[in-house]
């Protein structure tokens, strides 16, 4: 006896389902995976970037203070020339002086300049590592619940197949009982058929009174009814004996989990 074709429809259609779901998951995770990553380049490639930029800007303008100064101490120097001799030790230390402060200028601009740079890299990788532990937990949060999807399917489908098992089990073992009763009821039959047919008493004939004669028929009429079963067919004990019940086959498959 074979599994009816629209169980084993079911059964197939939610192992496809299964294998649906776990490659929409793993797609779905492979896709946030990459974008995270792209994200996470862009963020550190921006930092890079803007930190280049800042040192660039730094060092120009720090060019830029060391070339004003060296321009106005070379006028100093100059105009100092022109004067007197006596200025020009002081004309050499104000431009010195000029030039000191602007090199420190620079290098504070440069230092700022770095400092502002280390705080867009750390800014970045920051929002890095938040981006990829919020892909990691939602690839994780995505896998669980295919996994999950994967297991109640399973789990449903072991209990259809253990319903249509048992469902199996059950028509076999009332097919065996219907082709029991069959044979016997078809040897009740064969025995009943091959009984010989009952013999009847020879009516006498005589001279006898008209109340006699009424009395020996109503005798007679009485007797075979007595002998002969009523429609003129006897019953054959065996089929009484061994004739058994059938009971209707129920199978009633246990409520889903729920």
């Amino acid at each position: 006896m074979s599994v009816p074709q629209g169980h084993l429809d079911a059964a197939l259609a939610a192992s496809e389902r299964v294998a649906e779901i776990v490659a929409a998951a793993e797609s779905a995770a492979e896709q946030m995976r990459i974008l995270a990553e792209g994200r996470v380049h862009e963020r550190i490639a921006e930092g890079e970037r803007a930190a280049d930029m800042r040192v660039a800007a730094g060092e120009e303008e720090a060019r830029e203070l060391v070339e004003q100064a060296q321009v106005a101490g070379r006028e100093i120097i100059e105009r100092a020339g022109h004067e007197a001799s006596e200025t020009t030790a002081e004309a050499a230390a104000e431009a010195r002086e000029l030039l000191d402060q602007a090199v420190a200028e620079a290098a504070a601009t440069r230092e700022d300049a770095a400092k502002e740079a280390l705080a867009a890299r750390e800014d970045a990788r920051r929002e890095a590592t938040t981006l990829r532990e919020e892909t990691e937990a939602r690839v994780r949060e995505l896998t669980r619940d295919a996994r999950q999807a994967a297991t109640d399917v399973l789990a449903q489908g072991q209990e259809l197949s253990e319903n249509l098992r048992a469902l199996g089990d059950s028509l076999y073992a009332n097919a065996d009982r219907l082709l029991r009763d069959i044979q016997v009821a078809h040897a009740a039959l064969m025995e009943r058929i091959e009984l010989p047919p009952p013999r009847w008493p020879a009516e006498t004939r005589g001279t006898k009174s008209g109340s006699g004669e009424r009395g020996d028929a109503g005798q007679r009429s009485r007797e075979p009814s007595r002998s002969r079963p009523r429609g003129g067919r006897s019953r054959s004990p065996q089929l009484d004996e061994d004739a058994e019940v059938m009971d209707v086959p129920e199978f009633v498959p246990p409520r889903p989990r729920g």
